[in-house]
């Protein structure tokens, strides 16, 4: 799951805070949020109580996880060894959002307001869709963070007859992330950068067959904190020329819990 929240501080007459929820199964990303807002309660948006967005869209993921470490055996026998090292893990997801499907749940809260505004009915000042319910078709949005870890680890490995199995914690005090998020629609770019740190805990057995063959599983976890700033600039796109247009600032938390599971069969020769 990637959390983000943060306060406008771009525009300090009209503070604003809103917190977006986005969370990816399979090929499918569903994003909700919830406006709240400083100003007078009585002003068209400012219900605190409402769900003012939610949308689902089809998503591909690429995925790029390097990882590599140097260890150092503190103990070591036939049957068991505890060891301590240090490593670097860089993982990068590339998202390509497509086929918006977006609706607004307090749509109907809204309209049926005694006091609505009559302008919001107007045509000629407002011009985006009033039915509650937007659909586009092909790519609306692109989404790209990477976490950079180096980190401390400690563990055990252990041997017997047919089974084997490795043991590791490790934790990051100084992780890294940016991410870039760029939405198609309102031609809009943010660019984050958060610093944080990060737990890591895994396990790996190993059970030898007969003549060779074997099975392996594997389980790995992974909790990461970030906090930074987010920068956001609308871009304009002129054949040879490109412009970017400052738009305002957050504050940016950016959370991941990773839970790997890893299941093998081969054999060796």
């Amino acid at each position: 799951n990637i959390h983000r929240a943060g306060k406008l501080s771009a525009f300090p007459v009209n503070r604003e805070s809103f917190l977006l929820v986005g969370k990816f199964v399979g090929n499918n990303i569903g994003v909700s949020g919830v406006f709240k807002s400083d100003l007078n309660i009585d002003d068209f948006w400012a219900n605190q109580r409402s769900l003012d967005v939610y949308s689902e869209s089809d998503a591909d993921l690429d995925v790029l996880i390097v990882d590599f470490n140097l260890r150092y055996h503190i103990y070591k026998n036939p049957r068991f060894l505890f060891f301590t090292g240090i490593g670097y893990k860089n993982q990068s997801f590339d998202y390509e959002i497509n086929n918006l499907d977006q609706w607004y749940p307090s749509f109907e809260y809204y309209n049926n307001l005694p006091d609505t505004p009559d302008y919001f009915y107007d045509p000629n000042i407002i011009s985006f869709n009033l039915s509650g319910h937007d659909y586009v078709s092909g790519e609306v949005m692109r989404y790209n963070i990477s976490y950079n870890t180096p980190y401390m680890e400690i563990g055990t490995g252990f041997g017997f007859k047919r089974f084997s199995g490795e043991i590791r914690c490790a934790y990051s005090p100084i992780v890294n992330v940016r991410d870039e998020d760029y939405h198609i629609l309102r031609d809009l770019k943010s660019f984050a950068k958060c610093d944080g740190d990060a737990l890591m805990l895994s396990f790996k057995g190993y059970f030898n067959l007969n003549r060779g063959w074997f099975l392996s599983l594997g389980y790995s976890y992974t909790d990461i904190s970030t906090k930074g700033k987010s920068k956001s600039y609308y871009y304009l796109n002129l054949e040879k020329y490109h412009f970017y247009f400052y738009s305002g600032e957050i504050d940016q938390e950016i959370k991941s819990i990773q839970r790997l599971y890893s299941f093998s069969f081969g054999h060796l020769w």
